[in-house]
């Protein structure tokens, strides 16, 4: 992947070489997130939590949904 991450925050854009998606993801205590849009299919999801780790199993599972 290609990107850009701020030290000391955790706040990251990143666009992935292997798709022709952008994801934006981050964290801080208490609350964690990610935004993907497809300009392909015109397609944005969002998880957004209020744990640090909640987003993640979910955007897992929507990675695993999108790729089949």
């Amino acid at each position: 992947m290609n990107g850009f991450a701020l030290l000391g925050r955790a706040r990251c854009f990143w666009l992935r070489q292997s798709a022709d998606t952008v994801m934006l993801e981050g964290c801080d205590p208490g609350v964690s997130f990610r935004t993907v849009h497809d300009p392909r299919s015109h397609i944005t999801h969002t998880v957004i939590s209020n744990s640090s780790d909640g987003a993640w199993p979910i955007t897992r599972r929507r990675d695993e949904q999108l790729a089949t």
